[in-house]
């Protein structure tokens, strides 16, 4: 069953994005289905299918929930990263509900399934179902490997994948040429001066401005756990973040807070999305109150809504006031709960 689509379809070298607008959600009584049109990224044909009503893969949930996928449709092996977005139509502001945290294997028979996104019931109770419809949208990006072609070309010459980020990864581990060190909690770091104020304006003026002290080898960070600034290091010279697949998701969420207020402490703007984004992707129940507070804080307007959102259903709302985290919030930050309030009675009235 075919959905009205509208495709933007911005597409630059092997990265684009495709919007598919549901049409005629609640009539869609026997729950089929929906296939977006046909779009094309990175040479390849894809299409988009909408799953109106699935019963969760946890056998302990009784709940159903909607269902994304991704389909390649030609005939090839391609390695990509997904990036899945819905439309919240009061705000028509973007939500991220799913995505690829390394890049995968997609052919004509894997399909990328983004299974157990939403509740129905939040989602009817959401923004993103309006005037009978719904907005999704993915960005797609194709991966290039050495030795699988693209698509048929007069040259077939392959060009290595770049290497300046691995070769600045290693800069960070030859203390022979580092120029200054750091003092962070009774630990030191050394660095580049070249390179650090290259990635950040703030340690360009630190270490190049006029106030610079031209002997000082040594720099103090007070108020910063060595294991953050260890981990901001390794974002300036990787553009990447460190692999915390082994750390907790309490341990994690807490680091990726600490990460992205180092971020707005130097000027890391990229690096404050990355963290932005991945707290969005991680909230829950313990943890939305106090998300909220940071995303104020270091004014995050998209993962301040996301907390909002999240915690709007009476059931969601419940079960935040009971945690720790809600009960800090009323006492550290109190003005956050008027925009609580005013934002549930704003949607009630929507």
């Amino acid at each position: 069953m075919a959905g009205q689509t509208n495709s933007v379809s911005v597409v630059v070298k092997g990265y684009g994005t495709h919007q598919f607008k549901v049409i005629g959600y609640n009539q869609n009584i026997y729950n089929f289905p929906i296939s977006s049109g046909t779009f094309n990224i990175g040479g390849y044909d894809w299409r988009l299918v909408y799953y109106p009503r699935v019963r969760s893969r946890n056998e302990f949930d009784n709940d159903d929930y909607i269902e994304v996928d991704l389909e390649l449709l030609s005939k090839a092996e391609v390695r990509v990263m997904v990036d899945l977005f819905f439309f919240n139509q009061i705000t028509n502001l973007p939500y991220v509900v799913a995505c690829t945290k390394e890049p995968m294997r997609l052919t004509k028979k894997i399909v990328w399934a983004a299974c157990d996104l939403m509740k129905l019931s939040e989602l009817e109770s959401s923004g993103y179902v309006r005037d009978d419809s719904i907005i999704i949208q993915c960005q797609v990006t194709v991966i290039l490997l050495p030795g699988v072609p693209k698509t048929k070309s007069l040259c077939e010459i392959e060009v290595p994948p770049p290497e300046m980020a691995q070769q600045f990864g290693m800069l960070l581990e030859d203390m022979a040429s580092a120029d200054v060190t750091f003092e962070v909690g009774g630990k030191s770091f050394h660095a580049h001066r070249l390179v650090l104020a290259a990635r950040s304006p703030v340690f360009k003026a630190q270490l190049f401005g006029s106030m610079r002290d031209t002997r000082m080898e040594s720099l103090v960070i007070g108020e910063m756990d060595p294991a953050v600034f260890k981990a901001l290091l390794h974002y300036i010279y990787n553009e990447s973040l460190p692999n915390m697949d082994s750390a907790d998701r309490a341990n994690r969420h807490e680091m990726l807070c600490h990460l992205l207020e180092a971020a707005d402490r130097y000027a890391i703007e990229r690096l404050k999305i990355i963290c932005e984004r991945m707290l969005l992707m991680d909230l829950d129940v313990e943890n939305v109150a106090m998300t909220l507070a940071l995303a104020e804080q270091q004014h995050c307007k998209q993962l301040t809504h996301a907390c909002l959102e999240f915690m709007e259903p009476p059931e969601k709302m419940e079960a935040v006031v009971a945690t720790e985290g809600y009960n800090k919030l009323k006492r550290e930050y109190p003005a956050l709960l008027f925009k609580v309030w005013e934002w549930s009675v704003h949607r009630r009235k929507n």
